[in-house]
């Protein structure tokens, strides 16, 4: 799977600079596929024409953004076009329908005003060639992050706190197909940490990861984390265990819960519709080295073992149904500490 399946890919950019040419030339007349879904423009642009036209409040319309870019489930392209070659455009193609020149200049400064306040923009600045920009951009991307969906999801999160500090509420949901999918992942986040990369500049953020990413610091956090985290684990094997050979109670009870007052403060698992379904909610996440490590005790620490307990257990029945796991994570305040 590509690091991208599953997203919503928002091409950003002023009249003019070739959106429409970059997405029928890289993914076709049909942008809407059974995995990924591509616009062209989206709430971005809402934002800079309310600003340029002096449309009132725009509260609401950046409220919308902030919980779009606090989500995996969003890439932001910027297309990052010379002005000069916009104005060209323009000039040879304009009539009645089309704004003054000057207005459109403001527009374009609006436009990379934006992306100097939002860096996590994957900025695109070769107009002749767009589409192959763009698949070496994608080409690094998926080098560096091993073409992992999960890999990408955690550096993507990192770029976005280190802008903001502190992002509330932000939330990453995964879809695995099978156990050894899930743990296929969990490899790649290990040879990720593993690996020194000297630079990865799609971004335009040298070095950045490196600083949110240091293999010995998250040894540390795995010893010092470990009684509790063992404690949520035998939390949902024990209620399980309860719920379901002393109260006879349905898999899809909602019961198989652990609580407590640590940063990850809530777990619950269920089955519906043939697949294992995890809710977690953490209190507070620091992205130095803790993201990475607490996304790999998600994955290994709960996931798995929890699939693992129902299927040696007196469970086994409950997983032959189950070919998917899903995974929904709340982060009230990731931030940097």
């Amino acid at each position: 799977m590509n690091f991208y399946n599953g997203k919503f890919i928002v091409v950003e950019g002023p009249d003019k600079s070739g959106k429409t040419t970059l997405l029928k030339s890289t993914f076709g007349e049909n942008n809407l596929n059974t995995e990924t879904f591509i616009c062209d423009r989206g709430i971005p642009t809402s934002i800079i024409y309310n600003s340029v036209f002096k449309r009132g409040d725009d509260f609401k319309l950046r409220k919308t953004f902030y919980e779009t870019i606090s989500s995996n489930k969003y890439i932001y392209i910027l297309l990052d076009t010379p002005w000069e070659v916009i104005k060209e455009r323009h000039l040879a193609e304009r009539d009645d329908r089309h704004r003054e020149i000057s207005i459109q200049k403001k527009i374009y400064n609006a436009y990379k005003k934006f992306a100097i306040d939002y860096p996590f923009f994957i900025t695109l600045d070769n107009y002749k060639d767009y589409k192959k920009q763009l698949e070496d951009s994608f080409r690094v991307i998926s080098d560096y992050c091993l073409n992992d969906e999960v890999n990408f999801d955690i550096l993507n999160a990192i770029l976005k706190v280190n802008r903001f500090k502190e992002m509330m509420n932000y939330k990453i949901n995964w879809v695995f197909n099978s156990l050894d999918h899930l743990q296929t992942s969990a490899l790649n986040m290990n040879i990720l940490m593993h690996n020194i990369f000297n630079k990865f500049d799609i971004y335009k953020q040298e070095n950045l990861f490196e600083t949110f990413i240091d293999k010995e610091k998250i040894k540390e956090i795995d010893i010092k984390e470990v009684y509790e985290r063992n404690k949520i684990i035998s939390d949902l094997r024990f209620n399980s265990h309860i719920q379901l050979t002393k109260y006879d109670q349905d898999f899809n009870s909602r019961r198989f819960v652990s609580v407590n007052d640590s940063c990850l403060s809530f777990v619950q698992c269920n089955v519906r519709d043939n697949s294992l379904y995890f809710t977690i909610n953490f209190r507070s996440l620091n992205a130095k080295n803790n993201l990475f490590s607490d996304m790999r005790f998600v994955l290994l620490g709960i996931a798995r073992e929890y699939y693992n307990f129902i299927k040696i257990y007196q469970f086994k029945k409950y997983t032959k149904k189950i070919n998917k796991i899903n995974i929904d994570i709340n982060i009230s305040s990731l931030h940097i500490a």
